[in-house]
């Protein structure tokens, strides 16, 4: 039990950020940009501190049991957790940051695997105090750095290029497993699971006594029901602790604080009278901690209702997802941490209560208990099959409501050069073609510890294969707009003409999380396990490509983001996760500062805004949707194309968004401003100005020529926009240009009066 031929201006060739320091702000984000030399410096002080940090360990680990065998380890557990994985939340919303910096889940995860691996005998029986509490998190905080300090010094002294990368990526592998749980936004985790599993339900129900969705109920109403009594925890000390004087704090804690007994009188006449307010309540507050024990005990009748299951088997999905005191005595601390079984059974049992301080944890491993529980019940290749049939189904829906009026073809069939291929998700709108390739196979529990077959084997499989499937389609297609004989007909099978096709977008979608490994697509090359002259694809899960689509609700943006994704990736070293990758087009529209050499670029905490969005969301707090930052005129830009639709929007979309950040839009739209007082006050003049020229970095072969004129010189617009077409493209590397013409008389009504788009060869 628990106790301009007209002059022309080319000022616009792409404005930087505020850049300092490899630092660069945009907005409230922050991310940074770092060329070799820096990451060099960076390495070689983080190697010198690891010597220091991994020699730690054996101290660090010897006292973290020490203290789990001095004071009752699920006390130390629920403070730790109850507190350092908690955010504060307020009229605004979700919190940025926990209630104890630093902590994350999986510091939580490492506590408790320590206490398991004792045997029961040995744990602590009294509660500890604030110092203890605050030792303990030192530790542990500790201890979890020390073991990453302790991988670095091994890989340190591999001394071989090649060897190194290898081990690099495992690295890389390892330490998301260890340290990054969800793989999307709760809810949304929810939902993929019950709509993966629920065909095998009842399969898994008659092994089991109780299906997949059942198990998915319990652990999604065990975490409401834990963070239900936490939060109302909260609540009453919030308003206990509203008193002025200290008698009338003590009496309304002892006479309404659940689990307090003693005097009140007592307790008050032995403070010391100069005891501050501030002191009483911290000494009331420790003690309150104490029932923070039982406040992350199941409440197993209420789950059961809630579920709708009996008491017995939601004991026995519990059951399931719980160790108990000494189950993993004698385990070797390094497995703890590489493969901690905390991950998969959260709770710890003891008699017939369940304490469950982080039940979250069950929801961010529910892909690898449920593969598990179907595994058992003789339904491995059920999984397999219902796995891919999902993700292709799910990736077919996503991408029809991304690309409204999109030709979508699922499961599109094509024969080259003797072989037979299928792309699973086509689409084609107006000049751009996505093609998506879905990979629904699983992340093995070697290949997540860093094995390092498993994991060359994981980055064939769902990032280098799906690559050259795609690669392979596009390469027809281009070989096609060439006169290819052979090409033409896959093409015209696939019902599309090359010849309107400006561009081919390629993503892979996975049901599990590997952008740890997919963006680094340098690395990857270096190791030999992904062929130099291939391109990956941008590779994503399921949930992250749904989180693109939500937040990305323009099919412009939707299809310039990927289109940028790629190049962004293939351009320097990311770290960063898919989200990140999203937060930092919101803030720069992938528009980054012009660099030469390799670079890497650090992004990862660029989701916190997309993030928080979420998680307001899920507590009934709807805030505004992030969204990518446009400048007005661009926003009547693109909503003008979207609607009219002309022909070639697709490509004029992209190719504006191409000009940058808001920055650079807001600078654009500056010089038109200038453009049209000049054309308006000028009109006589035969050299007035009334052209801009924008040379993107990002498309080095484009020109956007920008052209202001009154009404009354409407007739000769088309000549003059001709001539204007013919003078950029003379221009050496210029092969393309984006037109717009723009009245003065319907400046603040109409975007454009004319758009349209020239290749050098129409000239």
């Amino acid at each position: 039990m628990f106790k301009s031929e007209e002059k022309v201006d080319e000022g616009m060739r792409g404005e930087e950020s505020a850049f300092e320091d490899g630092t660069i702000t945009e907005g409230s984000a922050v991310f940074r940009v770092l060329d070799v030399e820096t990451v060099q410096a960076i390495r070689a002080e983080q190697r010198q501190n690891a010597h220091r940090d991994a020699a730690a360990f054996p101290e660090l680990l010897e006292s973290l049991r020490t203290l789990l065998r001095t004071y009752y380890p699920p006390h130390l557990i629920a403070v730790f957790a109850g507190w350092g994985l908690r955010t504060a939340s307020g009229p605004q919303g979700v919190g940025r940051e926990s209630m104890i910096k630093g902590v994350s889940q999986h510091h939580a995860e490492l506590l408790q695997v320590i206490a398991l691996a004792l045997p029961a005998a040995e744990w602590g029986q009294e509660p500890a105090e604030m110092e203890d509490i605050q030792k303990t998190i030192d530790v542990t905080l500790g201890l979890a750095k020390a073991f990453v300090a302790k991988r670095m010094v091994a890989a340190a002294a591999v001394t071989d290029p090649l060897a190194a990368t290898k081990l690099s990526l495992q690295e890389r592998l390892r330490q998301h497993t260890q340290m990054v749980r969800n793989w999307g936004p709760y809810r949304m985790m929810l939902q993929i699971l019950c709509d993966l599993y629920e065909p095998l339900n009842v399969a898994m129900r008659e092994h089991h006594g109780f299906g997949g969705l059942d198990v998915i109920a319990v652990a999604e109403h065990t975490v409401a029901a834990i963070e239900a009594q936490v939060n109302e925890r909260f609540r009453l000390l919030k308003d206990i602790f509203k008193a002025r004087a200290i008698p009338e704090l003590i009496y309304d804690f002892f006479g309404r604080f659940p689990g307090v007994a003693g005097d009140p009188a007592a307790f008050l006449s032995a403070l010391d009278p100069d005891e501050p307010l501030e002191s009483v309540r911290a000494r009331l507050l420790s003690h309150a901690d104490r029932w923070l024990v039982v406040n992350s005990i199941v409440p197993v009748a209420s789950i059961a209702a809630a579920s709708g299951l009996s008491e017995t088997q939601t004991r026995a999905v519990l059951d399931r997802l719980s160790l108990r005191p000494g189950d993993l005595a004698g385990e070797n601390p390094d497995h703890l941490f590489l493969a901690n079984p905390v991950w998969t059974r959260p709770g710890i049992k003891s008699g017939d209560q369940y304490f469950f301080a982080f039940p979250q944890t069950t929801v961010s491993f529910l892909h690898q208990i449920l593969r598990l529980l179907c595994e058992e019940a003789g339904l491995k290749a059920a999984l397999e099959q219902r796995r891919s049939i999902f993700l292709e189904q799910e990736t077919l829906r996503i991408v029809s409501r991304a690309l409204p009026g999109a030709l979508i073809k699922p499961s599109a069939e094509w024969t080259w050069q003797s072989g037979k291929f299928e792309t699973d998700v086509l689409a084609v709108l107006d000049r751009t073609v996505l093609i998506v390739e879905c990979k629904s196979a699983s992340l093995t529990p070697q290949g997540l510890r860093g094995a390092p077959e498993r994991v060359r084997r994981h980055v064939a499989d769902l990032i280098a294969d799906p690559a050259i499937q795609s690669a392979r389609l596009e390469s027809v297609i281009t070989r096609a707009r060439g006169g290819d004989q052979g090409a033409l007909a896959i093409t015209r099978s696939l019902g599309f003409d090359p010849a309107e096709v400006d561009k081919v977008i390629r993503i892979s979608v996975t049901l599990d999380d590997l952008t740890v490994l997919a963006s680094a697509e340098r690395e990857l090359k270096a190791a030999g396990w992904v062929p130099e002259e291939l391109e990956l694809a941008a590779t994503l899960n399921i949930a992250d490509l749904t989180c693109v689509y939500d937040i990305l609700t323009r099919p412009s943006q939707f299809l310039h983001y990927f289109s940028r994704r790629t190049q962004v990736q293939r351009s320097a070293d990311v770290i960063g996760f898919e989200l990140d990758f999203l937060g930092l087009y919101l803030a720069t529209n992938f528009s980054l500062p012009a660099a030469s050499g390799h670079r890497h670029i650090v992004i990862s905490e660029m989701s916190r805004d997309v993030d928080l969005y979420y998680q307001n969301i899920e507590i009934g707090h709807p805030s505004d949707k992030p969204a990518p930052r446009l400048d007005p005129f661009f926003k009547a830009l693109l909503d003008q194309l979207e609607t009219r639709r002309p022909r070639g929007w697709t490509t004029m979309a992209r190719d504006l968004l191409s000009i940058g950040d808001i920055d650079g839009q807001a600078a654009c739209v500056e010089s038109l401003e200038a453009l049209r007082w000049s054309a308006s006050h000028t009109p006589a003049d035969p050299d007035h100005l009334n052209v801009l020229v924008a040379m993107p970095d990002d498309a080095p072969d484009l020109a956007i020529v920008f052209h202001v004129f009154l009404r009354a010189e409407r007739a000769s617009r088309d000549d003059t926009v001709r001539r204007l077409v013919q003078h950029v493209l003379a221009q050496p590397g210029r092969s393309r240009c984006l037109f717009i013409s723009r009245m003065i008389e319907t400046w603040d009504t109409n975007p454009y009066d004319a758009i349209g788009l020239a290749r050098a060869l129409d000239n």
